[in-house]
């Protein structure tokens, strides 16, 4: 059985693990992960599981976070050394993998990197990146302008999704993940070798 049969079971796992509101911000990002995959050649089916699952750990105690991670060390890369604002999503990745048994690395790879990126993304790791940063509830200021950006030059919209978001940080005194500063500077080099 392919993996995306089981969206449906995804959809419930995600309303009877989340607050209200947390699954309210899954569904958007599905729904629109799944305009989003349409658009760009990808199977919105698997682009509506990663978006499912993006945050399934979220909402957990840090320590249950700390002990995924300590368990799969190998796969997250050390992300329990990361800043734990990212946890929940290399959480996420092992939850899939692991409880779920989802053996598709692309859609896996995905969820772990919602928050942070990493060099060489792939469409759908753009897809749920930017649906994530752009869903129905999301009211700050730049959204529209991220919101259009995505019509026209997709690209372009994720090089300043990520600028945003390291921008916040900073703003915040909260630390960056170097992967995002990565994920960044490969994003603009890959844009600047089309142009």
């Amino acid at each position: 059985m392919r993996v995306f049969e089981n969206n449906i079971k995804y959809k419930e796992l995600a309303e009877t693990t989340l607050t209200e509101k947390r699954y309210t911000h899954t569904i958007n990002v599905a729904a629109l992960a799944t305009k989003l995959a349409e658009k760009h050649g990808v199977d919105p089916e698997q682009a509506q599981a990663a978006a499912l699952l993006h945050d399934i750990c979220k909402e957990m105690p840090k320590e249950e976070l700390l002990r995924i991670l300590n368990e799969n060390v190998i796969i997250t890369s050390n992300a329990s050394k990361k800043p734990y604002g990212v946890w929940h999503a290399y959480a996420g990745m092992c939850y899939a993998k692991n409880t779920l048994q989802i053996s598709d690395d692309v859609l896996t790879t995905a969820i772990a990197c919602h928050t942070s990126g990493r060099i060489g993304m792939t469409m759908l790791d753009k897809i749920i990146y930017m649906a994530d940063m752009c869903s129905l509830e999301r009211s700050y200021i730049e959204v529209a302008e991220l919101r259009q950006m995505m019509e026209h030059d997709f690209d372009d919209a994720v090089i300043l999704a990520f600028k945003l978001n390291i921008g916040w940080l900073k703003e915040d005194n909260r630390e960056v993940d170097n992967i995002s500063i990565d994920a960044l500077n490969d994003l603009i080099n890959q844009k600047n070798k089309i142009n």
